[in-house]
């Protein structure tokens, strides 16, 4: 089992390292002689490395290996057999993937509690200003936002797809509102999970709102939480809990601040260029400097520089199966960009194995920020993460608007047409098509295991046929016919098991997930 790179470290540790000024001890809090340093520096720090936690959870493996659950990856021979037991979701609860998930989410929480109760600390310290106390109460706000937002991403793992009509009775997750590195909490239901959510939106939006300067609207690529960042996860939040024309209503109202680009030139500059683009509504500041702060992406791409052949001969540990590549057209922007093309005149990359060549179709879209190598030959595998972005609220608006019956063509279109397709023809199957659209969008993003699961699709497996050489061969294609057949069998694999460390450590978790022994 591969085991998932994990940057979240606790948050004390992390100041401990990076700061001499911020002397905090996370298994007490500040000494009473460090109440000095209470000050708008302190506070500060808090809010930047929570900041940091969020660019770990969303590069790297957290993209890469719930993509390979679901049905985006082929493992090759290079993982070292590394990949083989995600791919076929034979996943246990002493899984490395599985726990590490677990406990980096957790982590997450854990220092977001920690921050929250220390900036609460420094507003009672009675040491800032009136303009540093308004400031803090936004920091305040945006842990509520974080909190939230990890909590869901670690529901749609480890839960059931949200049903209105089951929530009282699916399974959730704990949900912890205080830090408190020795407790044992018990899950909770999903219902109860999505009201606490609601709760720290609610407390999110005391500050963060139009009525604060500091969060009012928000510029194209904001480094930190506006008040449209906000709007854009209650948009995904909204879908998710079948709340369809919330959501369709605040993706709309993102639009007219966020224009699509419309050059497949913009389109590149947009993923390999550290400009702030205009689709992005939040991405997480990173520069080169600061770019190990986020995982890496190699693994999709492994390049080594030729000098003979002046090019990159690869080894990827993972290449898209064939239907993802089928849904790329020559016409397509996001071709050559989101996916790598044979002879591709700017990448001419080949997938060299033991000194055999292979013709084939690498996921590109994370090659890395070009501002970020420090070498031409030297690929850099990070980008600053794009935590929200506009293409995905068209996705929703046209989702939420297939589900209500409504005019889901429009949004579709919109955004088929920036990325250089034609409109679809008034016979096409809107359901077909926004799912083949958003496969496209959204590809490598971490995204398509919650986007079958919210759906009830089955997965599909089918590597690519010019790579057959760099496959297992017989561990390949061994999803059990029922679950490939039948979407209702899948509930049970879409969510993953709750790792056994915790159940053996925590007395009160509760049960385990259906179709999971401990």
């Amino acid at each position: 089992m591969k085991k998932i790179s994990n940057l979240i470290v606790s948050l004390g540790a992390l100041l401990a390292l990076t700061s001499c000024d911020l002397n905090l001890e996370p298994h007490t809090g500040p000494k009473a002689d460090d109440l000095k340093t209470f000050s708008l520096e302190y506070c500060e720090g808090m809010r930047d490395y929570i900041y940091v936690d969020m660019k770990a959870l969303l590069s790297g493996d957290f993209f890469i290996q719930t993509d390979l659950y679901a049905d985006i990856y082929t493992p090759t021979i290079l993982t070292g057999n590394g990949g083989v037991y995600v791919y076929n979701q034979r996943l246990y609860t002493n899984d490395s993937t599985v726990s590490g998930f677990w406990s980096s989410y957790y982590g997450a929480i854990k220092d977001i509690n920690y921050a929250k109760e220390h900036l609460e600390k420094a507003l009672e310290s009675g040491m800032l200003s009136a303009n540093e106390i308004s400031l803090v109460k936004g920091y305040i706000a945006e842990m509520h936002f974080f909190r939230a937002y990890v909590m869901y991403r670690l529901s749609l793992m480890f839960c059931e797809d949200y049903d209105p009509a089951r929530a009282t009775e699916q399974l959730g997750v704990p949900y912890p509102v205080q830090w408190d590195p020795e407790a044992k909490l018990p899950r909770k239901t999903l219902a109860d999970v999505y009201t606490q959510l609601e709760k720290d939106l609610v407390e999110a939006e005391k500050e963060i709102n139009s009525s604060n300067a500091n969060y009012k609207g928000g510029a194209a690529g904001s480094y930190y939480v506006t008040e449209n960042a906000l709007k854009a996860f209650r948009a995904q939040y909204a879908l998710q809990i079948h709340d369809y024309q919330t959501a369709s209503t605040l993706a709309k109202e993102l639009y007219s601040s966020y224009p699509l680009v419309q050059s497949k030139d913009e389109l590149e500059r947009m993923w390999y260029l550290s400009d702030k683009a205009s689709e992005d509504i939040l991405v997480l500041n990173t520069i080169r400097t600061t770019s190990t702060s986020t995982n890496s992406f190699a693994d999709l791409i492994q390049a080594s520089w030729d000098a003979a052949s002046s090019q990159y001969l690869c080894g990827p540990y993972y290449v898209p199966e064939q239907h993802v590549v089928d849904l790329f057209s020559a016409e397509d922007y996001r071709t050559g960009i989101y996916i790598s093309q044979l002879d591709d005149p700017e990448f001419p990359y080949t997938i060299n194995v033991q000194g055999y060549t292979f013709q084939g179709i690498m996921i590109k879209k994370f090659m890395g920020d070009k501002t970020f190598q420090t070498s031409d030959t030297q690929l850099g595998y990070r980008i600053a993460p794009k935590m929200f972005r506009i293409a995905d609220m068209y996705l929703i608006d046209a989702e939420a608007q297939w589900r209500l019956g409504g005019d889901a063509a429009t949004p579709l279109n919109d955004l088929r047409q920036s990325r250089g397709l034609a409109a679809l023809d008034a016979a096409a199957n809107i359901e077909t098509e926004l799912k083949n659209e958003r496969l496209r969008e959204m590809v490598a993003e971490g995204t398509r295991l919650y986007d079958l699961k919210r759906w009830d699709d089955p997965l599909i497996r089918d590597i690519q046929s010019s790579l057959s050489p760099l496959f297992y061969g017989t561990w390949m294609n061994t999803i059990p016919a029922d679950q490939a057949s039948r979407p209702s069998q899948l509930a049970t694999r879409y969510a993953w098991p709750i790792p056994y460390t915790e159940t053996v450590q925590n007395p009160n978790i509760g049960p385990q997930n259906p179709g999971y022994t401990n």
